[in-house]
Formats: C-alpha cells, sequence, structure tokens
C-alpha cells in the first residue's frame, strides 16, 4: 500500500441550543486533527470533511470576535507563503485580491486565495524541518514526507454561528475535485503521491469513534487492523456522479427489519459524510422510518435488542443496531425527533456544503418503560443529488471503517475494529 501517515482527531461535542419540539438540549459535534503550515511551521486544528473540497484557515486580516478566538495564519511570517489569485498567479503587495465566500448552512466565511506548505500533523519541530527556511519548489520536490505546497483560502471574515462555539481553526476538505474553486485547489488530488515518498495511492480512510481519543484519518492508504475480519473484509462501491464531487453512493434497497420501504425500490443515493452526527433521509420517508424503528426499553438505555436499519449499497449491506442510532426518550415524547436539527460545516446543502448535526443527551437510566427513537433529520434536495438522497453521517462511519479512493473513484466499507 505505500506509505501512509495517519493524524489522530479529537472529538469535541459543543451543546448549542433546546429543542421547540421536545424542550431537550441539542448538540453539534465535530471530528479536527492538526496541520502544519508555513515556515516557520505553525499548527492548526482542522475539521475532516468529506463534503467540501478546500484546505480554510482564518486569517490575521480577520478582526471578528470568531476569528481571533482561533490560531490565525499570517502570510507575511511564512517565508514560503504567497498571495495567489483564482488561477495561481502570483499576487503583488497592494494589488487588488480574488474574493471569495463560501456558504455553511447557517454560517459563512469570506477570504482570499493563499499558497504556503501544507504538512500532515501537527508536529511543528518536523515540519520545520521538512520545510527548512528557505522558499519550496513548486512541485514540492524538496520537502519531506507529508508536506506539499498548497493552494487554500484564507478567511477575512467569518460568521459567528456556528464556527465560534468550536475548538478547531479552519477546514481540511477531502471532497473531490468538483468541489473546490479549480482542481489546483482540490487538496486529495493526488496528495498522498505527492506528500509520501513511494506512495502509490492517493486513498484515505476515517476511523470515527465515541472515544475522544480513539478517531483517525490515515492518508495514503488505510489500516486492515482497523476492519474487522481484515482485508477481505472491505467491500468496494462506486462513485456515481462523480461530476458533483460529493462521494455519491447508489442505494439499492432500505429495509428494517425484513421490511423494504418501498420510497427506495425504484434507487436511492447516499453522500458518505463525516461532517453529519445523524443519519439524514427525505422527509418523504421519514414518518415511515421512525415508527419502524422506535422501539421501548426497560433496560435504561438502547443498547440492546431492537430494529435493524439495513441500507443495501451496490457491493455493501450496512447493518446498523439500535446502539448506533438511537436515543432514549420519555413515553411523551414518542412524537418528537430530530428533523429540526441544527448545521455544523460541510455537507450537501449548497456552497461548500453545510452538515447537519444534533446528537441527544441521554435520558435518566430509570428503570420505567423508555422509548427508543431513531436520531435522524430531514433533508431534501433537487436533482441531481436529490430528491431520494440519503446522508451517511457519523452512525454509519462509527460502526464502518470508510476508505475512500479518489484514484477509483469508489468507497469501501468494512465492519469497524475498535
Amino acid at each position: 500500500m505505500g506509505e501512509t501517515l495517519t493524524i489522530k482527531l479529537t472529538r469535541q461535542v459543543v451543546p448549542m441550543t433546546k429543542s421547540a419540539v421536545d424542550g431537550r438540549l441539542h448538540y453539534k459535534s465535530a471530528y479536527w486533527g492538526t496541520l502544519s503550515v508555513g515556515t516557520p511551521a505553525m499548527a492548526f486544528k482542522v475539521v475532516v470533511d468529506t463534503g467540501s473540497g478546500h484546505v480554510i484557515l482564518p486569517s490575521t486580516y480577520c478582526h471578528s470576535s470568531t476569528c481571533r478566538s482561533k490560531t490565525r495564519y499570517r502570510r507575511s511570517s511564512s517565508s514560503t507563503g504567497r498571495d495567489i489569485d483564482v488561477k495561481g498567479n502570483k499576487v503583488g503587495s497592494g494589488d487588488a485580491r480574488d474574493l471569495i465566500t463560501v456558504s455553511f448552512g447557517t454560517g459563512e466565511i469570506e477570504g482570499v486565495f493563499m499558497e504556503d506548505v501544507v504538512c500532515l500533523g501537527g508536529d511543528v519541530a518536523a515540519a520545520a524541518t521538512a520545510t527548512g527556511s528557505t522558499k519550496a519548489p513548486a512541485n514540492g520536490s524538496s520537502l519531506s514526507d507529508g508536506c506539499m505546497p498548497t493552494r487554500m483560502i484564507v478567511s477575512t471574515d467569518m460568521s459567528e454561528e456556528p464556527f465560534d462555539a468550536f475548538e478547531f481553526d479552519g477546514i481540511l476538505g477531502l471532497g473531490l475535485q468538483p468541489l473546490s474553486q479549480s482542481p489546483e485547489f482540490n487538496f486529495m488530488r493526488d496528495a498522498s503521491k505527492k506528500m509520501f515518498a513511494g506512495a502509490t495511492s492517493s486513498m484515505f480512510a476515517i476511523h470515527l469513534s465515541d472515544d475522544a481519543l480513539d478517531s483517525e484519518v490515515t492518508f495514503g492508504g488505510w489500516k486492515p487492523e482497523r476492519v474487522g475480519g481484515g482485508p477481505e473484509a472491505i467491500s468496494w462501491n462506486p462513485v456515481i456522479h462523480p461530476d458533483e464531487g460529493h462521494w455519491l453512493l447508489n442505494i439499492k434497497s432500505v429495509r428494517v427489519g425484513d421490511t423494504v420501504l418501498k420510497f427506495c425500490q425504484d434507487g436511492c443515493k447516499a453522500v458518505t459524510d463525516t461532517g453529519t452526527s445523524l443519519l439524514a433521509v427525505p422527509s418523504a420517508v421519514f414518518p415511515e422510518l421512525f415508527t419502524l424503528m422506535a422501539h421501548k426499553s426497560t433496560s435504561g438505555h438502547c443498547k440492546g435488542p431492537g430494529p435493524l436499519l439495513h441500507i443495501e449499497l451496490e457491493n455493501t449491506v450496512l447493518t446498523l443496531g439500535p446502539k448506533d442510532w438511537a436515543r432514549l426518550v420519555q413515553p411523551t415524547l414518542a412524537d418528537a425527533s430530530a428533523s429540526d436539527a441544527d448545521s455544523l460545516v460541510g455537507g450537501v446543502s449548497g456552497g461548500d456544503d453545510t452538515r447537519e448535526n444534533s446528537a441527544e443527551s441521554d435520558a435518566s437510566s430509570s428503570p420505567v418503560e423508555h422509548l427508543c427513537n431513531p436520531t435522524m433529520m430531514t433533508m431534501d434536495l433537487p436533482e441531481p443529488l436529490g430528491p431520494k438522497l440519503f446522508i451517511l453521517g457519523e452512525p454509519v462511519i462509527r460502526r464502518y471503517y470508510a476508505v475512500f479512493d479518489p484514484d477509483r473513484l469508489r468507497v469501501g466499507f468494512g465492519p469497524s475494529r475498535d
């Protein structure tokens, strides 16, 4: 598989607002790792986002309170940084800059284009050794493994919502090329091959876990030891409509237990999305799915027996149990749903896309009978992504190790081994 590099991810869960439906507190979550940028190197915390296509960092030109709470990028402090226009040409001091606005559902960023050396991981000392003190050539040939010149967006304005509440500084977009301003701005465009001597693959793999210290992203391949059953347990599914830029897959059928949903009898689609905390489904099928998946519990939790959700892809059947998707609620809240979930960053609803997130707080572990309700949300999009679009977010990627292959345009899944 060639050389690989793994970055540990930290899971942050932030309480946000109370639902108007059931009065419970809703949460947003994010998984972030670190990049080292510039010479001398600075470490930045970035959300790993398969639903957007740019590297985005806050700039020292951004003076809002949201930006001031982040580690900010200063081009003048990096000997390898350069101001560029949208085509990648150097921009002189005082010249007009090309501007870009990127929408993220409840918020947005405005920024300009920049190029600098980016090193995977947050080891600033190692990155400094890798880049040295002189300007790196455009092809990155003098750089050590894990580093390469990268075109990125540095924000001059960043909205308070949703960015202010989170610890991360910026975004590492791992979507396909059409989600980027141009192919040259797409981080995954041969990134691994350029960053690792001898690397033969641009694949990357993501393991998400409830354990705040166990999640990770691996570049240049994937880890067989992360998969229950070993390498043979990975099954591959072709990306459809890659011109849309998303890791979009074909759904052949969806069933709960033995009940097959007629909604997908002519096929549905699914986006594999690291930034979505819930399973997102079209509103037309939400009531049926909710009814089929909701069940009673007297154990004080939802980790026991219950309906199994089966999502049949081209070559994989993803099976999720209550422990993957259920929340414990009082019986009087049977009609409550997560359809009013808030949004985070990245995703499939426009621009660099948005993440819909709403993890639920646990109910009391009382011995009385409770309900286990599915933590789902609704999302309706027009063609070509919608209208029959499901978003495979955290519940799926916690249960299944996900491998993304931009060279062969496919996504592999295998049972995750913690």
